[in-house]
């Protein structure tokens, strides 16, 4: 009876093949930055770095199925969660986007 654990086959190459047959490749829902299931976190600086305008772009971006900084989106429906801002604020921002 052969050893199963005998082969040809080094471990890179054991691998690699295996991750081949069995990995998917990512749905993206921004080409090259955000794939399905993925979970996101940005940060920066309080008020400086722009965070909500950044993320309001993106939802309104995949929404839309419009292209997000020159990438391109899987048009999906987007939930946006606005904690900080009250409802007056997120409209006019909204329409300034």
């Amino acid at each position: 009876m052969p050893d199963p654990f005998e082969n040809d086959l080094d471990v890179e190459t054991y691998t690699a093949l295996g991750a081949a047959n069995c990995a998917k490749p990512p749905k993206w829902i921004v080409k090259g930055l955000i794939s399905e299931g993925s979970l996101v976190t940005l940060a920066g600086s309080p008020k400086l770095a722009r965070k909500t305008w950044l993320l309001m772009h993106l939802g309104l971006c995949v929404s839309r199925g419009k292209a997000f900084l020159g990438m391109d989106v899987l048009r999906l429906p987007v939930m946006y969660v606005a904690l900080e801002d009250g409802h007056a604020r997120f409209g006019w921002r909204a329409k300034l986007l």
